[in-house]
C-alpha cells in the first residue's frame, strides 16, 4: 500500500508513561477535526507517541501484536519487532 500524506501515520503507539502527545476534537468550519498537542517539550528527531487505547478486538490484536507494548520503551519495542 502506498504511503499517504497524512501526518497521523507518523505517530506511534505507547501507553500512558511513554506518551508525548494527546488529542482533542475541535470544530473547524462545522467539521470535527482531531488535533494532537504535546504533553511536554519534544526534542528534534524524537519519535511521537500516543496511546491508541485498549479497545481493540481480538482479531486486531492478533494481527497487530505490537499494540500490546509500550513502543517508547526499548525493551518493549524489541519484543514487538521480534514478534513476541
Amino acid at each position: 500500500m502506498p504511503e499517504d500524506s497524512s501526518f497521523g501515520r507518523l505517530i506511534n503507539h505507547s501507553v500512558v508513561g511513554g506518551v508525548n502527545l494527546r488529542f482533542r476534537i475541535v470544530t473547524i468550519n462545522n467539521t470535527p477535526v482531531m488535533i494532537f498537542t504535546s504533553t511536554r517539550d519534544i526534542e528534534e528527531g524524537e519519535e511521537l507517541y500516543y496511546d491508541y487505547g485498549r479497545e481493540y478486538n481480538a482479531d486486531i490484536l492478533k494481527d497487530n501484536h505490537w499494540l500490546m507494548y509500550d513502543m517508547s520503551r526499548p525493551e518493549d519495542k524489541k519484543r514487538a519487532q521480534d514478534g513476541h
